[in-house]
């Protein structure tokens, strides 16, 4: 048993006594923790007790005080910065990446989590669109600003903000066209349907220049 010390969600906070009897209690199932409330992954220490602190931000000061790596739902998007920062810990090398993980997790802090993740992997994953409510996904705004500030960091792919970019782009021009359309090509070919185009010969507008999409969404009235 992974014990989760969670008390936002779930209204109780495990206190360093209470894991304590729990472990002498049920020594083989009780095997250690994911601390998301951050009183216990500094000071509890239990021998071959597993301690995992719940945000990329404890990471590498966790693994300097003993624990044993994270648990967050934010590696789903992190996972290589983190994965290099537990790497380099573990090889005695220089820190060369938890600067930059530590302020991609702070970012995504600034919206709601679960919102934040799903709007940023639906970029890629169309099914991560697909949230029970009362869960919904960031709002358009809110999804710019994300990754504005996300590619800010170098953080985004291009070939993700790219798609992205375009998408926003397809998504405005079909709100703005009721009864006929346009197609846009991007830079790479990939074509985007906007309203209702004309079946048989319907107005297309390629983009040549990879960095052109992103002039025209700050500025539509560029010439």
């Amino acid at each position: 048993i992974i014990l989760y010390n969670f008390e936002k969600l779930s209204g109780y906070k495990f206190s360093i006594d209470a894991v304590n009897r729990l472990v002498k209690m049920y020594p083989k199932n009780v095997i250690g923790c994911k601390d998301s409330s951050y009183n216990l992954y500094e000071e509890l220490k239990l021998p071959n007790f597993l301690m995992f602190p719940g945000s990329e931000t404890k990471l590498l000061k966790g693994l300097e005080i003993g624990c044993s790596g994270i648990i967050s739902a934010i590696t789903n998007c992190t996972h290589s910065l983190a994965r290099k920062v537990f790497d380099d810990f573990e090889n005695k090398l220089p820190q060369t990446m938890n600067e930059k993980l530590i302020l991609v997790r702070k970012t995504f802090d600034e919206y709601n989590l679960i919102s934040s993740i799903h709007s940023f992997m639906s970029i890629n994953d169309k099914r991560c669109n697909n949230l029970l409510p009362p869960l919904v996904q960031l709002s358009e705004k809110q999804h710019k600003e994300l990754l504005i500030k996300l590619n800010q960091l170098n953080f985004t792919p291009e070939k993700d903000i790219a798609a992205w970019k375009f998408m926003l782009i397809a998504r405005t021009l079909s709100k703005i066209y009721k009864e006929d359309g346009i197609i846009l090509v991007d830079f790479r070919g990939q074509k985007y349907i906007c309203g209702n185009p004309d079946k048989d010969k319907p107005i297309t507008v390629k983009f040549l220049k990879k960095n052109l999409n992103w002039k025209i969404l700050l500025d539509p009235e560029l010439e």
